[in-house]
């Protein structure tokens, strides 16, 4: 577990108030709210740190008081940046000084003009690269520059970010100015990531959200287990934590705080205990959309006029026709390819095989025999998952209903002992056919609770078929769908069968009835249970095929199945 905790878009200060300090004076109010689970630190003394609270712009003074909201006024010296966004507050003496070592031909000390450089560095990429609004102008000290103030927080926190003035050039009711407090060294041991680096981190987190106010900062948005205070802050905090990664992958603070969220996967997606955990779900999406490096940006420019968890599926659905929990499901079985179980074919990321494992309850981890059948809850937006191993080679089917008017969605993959794995979704309220494992395989099945408002009751069978038993044809999906001429990506079609007995043929038509396409998949590479085959896109695209709907067939003896697809150029 991490040590420490990162605290940001919070507003307490004064100048008398800095370290072991602040926690004392702040601990009443953190245990009055009971935040953020298992995530708590213990500072440099032994006690325990305090935990993060947010507090919307709306409800600052009435929490804390106006004697608790001002700037610190200690610091005698500033550095503006070259690039004139950043002041930089700082002391060479007393308590809060920085290293006075000086080595950087802005005369300043080294610490404040790395602090500087970190800053302009991740202003640059928000801004310039991945086409996020500026802030707005922070005139509260003197200029226009987005302030930084160095203190010492002593291994208590990494840095606090206060939202400050209300834009009146919007009209955003929770769009604000801000400033940013961080630590003189991060030299103490309770800190993850220790000095330059723990620094840089932090400093590219900090502007995030500087960044993130000038959008809107919603205070509430409806969504169960959300204090009235926290809105949309898991939102803020994920993309924040983030782009810690996104502005130095080489650092890998984000590991400590993955295991909220590993260690216990079954909370709904904005549980507080995942703010900081879920950066990596922002990285899997932006990754998916890598084809629009404004995908993220795309999503802030909604939050203008809608809450984060809206806005998110509005843009997927916007980019895709998909919506977010179809992503939210596929990311939970990424997640299985963690620690021990890393595959980079399948794996998040290269940093996966660091990541905990994806933790399982006891209760949903079984060795199939025959039949095992589930009831359980899964709370809203979030998904349960499922382990099953198996006495013996087998051929297994599956199937999983709702006992109310809820949707599911559901995904499984098959972790094959020595071979390829395969991951695919499925239809509830269908039996499904997973074909044929071995007793070392290991079948991981992701349940997904599409409700915001409402837990939901499941119904979940495994179940070993026998060979007496008749298998249906199914033709399963055809996807990418639409399909993009000249994209490079296969088009993929799933099909069911049971006895393999001859070749499935395969035809594209037009509107019209013409063939426009043809393909023979001999019976020798067909299996029992579940085929995906791909037809790569040079055989597609030498077909000079118009834009416009098609109708793709396949063909199995004396039965057909068509499903309808899109065709873009």
């Amino acid at each position: 577990m991490k040590k420490i905790f990162r605290v940001v878009l919070l507003t307490l200060f004064t100048c008398n108030l800095f370290g072991a300090d602040v926690v004392d004076a702040y601990r009443e109010l953190v245990e009055q709210k009971q935040l953020i689970g298992n995530a708590g630190i213990t500072g440099e003394s032994g006690t325990k740190a305090i935990k993060s609270v947010m507090i919307s712009p709306s409800n600052i003074r009435k929490i804390l008081g106006n004697t608790l909201y001002k700037r610190p006024d200690s610091l005698n010296n500033y550095y503006v940046t070259p690039e004139g966004h950043f002041k930089i507050h700082y002391t060479t003496t007393g308590n809060d000084a920085v290293s006075p070592t000086i080595t950087n031909s802005e005369n300043v000390p080294d610490y404040v003009w790395e602090v500087g450089f970190a800053a302009e560095k991740s202003y640059s990429l928000l801004a310039d690269t991945l086409g996020f609004d500026p802030p707005p102008p922070d005139n509260q000290m003197d200029g226009a520059e987005i302030d930084i103030y160095i203190v010492n927080w002593a291994g208590s926190i990494y840095a606090w970010t206060y939202p400050e003035d209300e834009v009146t050039a919007t009209s955003r009711e929770y769009d604000r100015t801000g400033y940013t407090t961080i630590d003189n060294d991060y030299a103490e041991s309770a800190y993850n990531t220790n000095g330059l680096d723990g620094m840089r981190v932090t400093v590219a987190h900090e502007i995030f959200h500087i960044f993130q106010m000038g959008y809107n900062w919603w205070e509430s948005n409806g969504l169960i287990g959300v204090d009235e205070t926290d809105g949309d802050t898991y939102f803020l905090e994920w993309c924040s934590t983030w782009f810690e990664e996104r502005a130095y992958p080489e650092i890998n603070d984000y590991f400590g705080y993955l295991s909220t969220f590993f260690n216990d996967p079954n909370n709904p997606a904005w549980s507080n205990s995942y703010w900081y955990s879920l950066g990596i779900f922002v990285r899997f999406l932006t990754e998916q959309f890598s084809d629009n490096p404004d995908f993220l940006a795309t999503v802030w420019e909604t939050i203008k006029t809608k809450y984060a968890f809206q806005a998110l599926d509005q843009t997927i659905e916007d980019e895709c026709g998909a919506s977010l929990v179809l992503y939210w499901n596929e990311f939970a079985r990424r997640c299985y390819y963690t620690g021990v179980r890393y595959d980079a074919r399948y794996a998040l990321s290269d940093d996966a095989k660091e990541f905990p494992p994806l933790y399982v309850l006891l209760a949903n981890r079984k060795k199939l025999t025959d039949r095992i059948d589930y009831s359980s809850t899964i709370q809203q937006f979030s998904t349960l998952p499922f382990l099953i191993t198996f006495s013996a080679d087998l051929f297994v089917g599956l199937s999983a209903n709702v006992a109310g008017s809820e949707n599911l969605v559901c995904g499984y993959l098959l972790d094959r002992f020595g071979s390829t794995s395969a991951s695919r979704s499925f239809l509830e309220g269908n039996d499904f056919l997973i074909g044929d494992v071995l007793s070392q395989d290991t079948l991981a099945i992701f349940l997904t609770n599409t409700s915001t408002t409402s837990e939901m009751t499941v119904n979940l069978s495994i179940t070993a078929i026998p060979d007496s038993q008749v298998i249906p044809v199914r033709f399963l999906a055809l996807y990418p769908n639409p399909y993009l001429i000249k994209s490079g990506s296969e088009l993929l079609l799933e099909f069911q069968l049971g006895k393999v007995t001859t070749d499935v043929n395969m035809a594209l038509y037009n509107l019209r009835g013409n063939k426009l396409f043809h393909k023979k998949i001999e019976r020798g590479l067909l299996c029992r249970g579940v085929n995906i085959i791909g037809i790569p896109s040079e055989e597609i695209d030498a077909r000079y095929l118009a834009s416009g709907i098609h109708f793709m067939t396949i063909q199995y003896g004396q039965k057909s199945f068509t499903k309808k697809m899109m065709i873009l150029k």
